[in-house]
């Protein structure tokens, strides 16, 4: 979990720095909206998981261990999300008011005309993104495992 969320973080910075425009108001709460449906779809799917049918008692654990799991990420990261849009509204009110030209904090310059900034904008808007990403990722493998299972049992 630490590792996935560690490379997030890289590809998101790398992404904020390559992109030069602010995400604006409807978009951030579009995002946000569609993250939280996504992650109350996954969440729903884990809860209502089916084990009727399964007799293997280790197998039924080793399944309910990796829910636990999978809920447990889904959390974090919509926990991420949260904090990610809040942030993004804080921070876009402060940022206007320090320097309403940049979007951004510059992170250095080189010359007098090339400078690197950090949108943090853009940062918290591709750190929900990728929690989207991975929502909808578990949310397809936990509907495998649930069909997986029906076929076991109903051979």
């Amino acid at each position: 979990m630490k590792f996935k969320i560690i490379i997030i973080l890289i590809l998101a910075l790398l992404g904020s720095i390559t992109f030069g425009y602010k995400v604006d108001d409807f978009l951030m709460n579009t995002i946000y909206t569609v993250s939280g449906i996504m992650f109350s779809i996954g969440i729903g799917l884990i809860v209502t998981f089916n084990f009727q049918g399964v007799k293997n008692k280790s197998y039924i654990l080793s399944i309910r261990s990796n829910l636990n799991k999978v809920r447990n990420n889904y959390i974090s990261f919509f926990v991420l999300s949260t904090i990610s849009f809040i942030l993004e509204n804080y921070l876009s009110k402060i940022e206007s008011k320090i320097n309403s030209e940049n979007i951004g904090l510059q992170i250095f310059k080189i010359g007098e005309n090339i400078k690197f900034s950090m949108n943090f904008s853009m940062f918290l808007f591709l750190l929900i993104l990728f929690s989207i990403a991975y929502f909808i990722i578990n949310f397809l493998e936990l509907q495998k495992l649930n069909n997986d299972i029906f076929d076991k049992t109903s051979e």
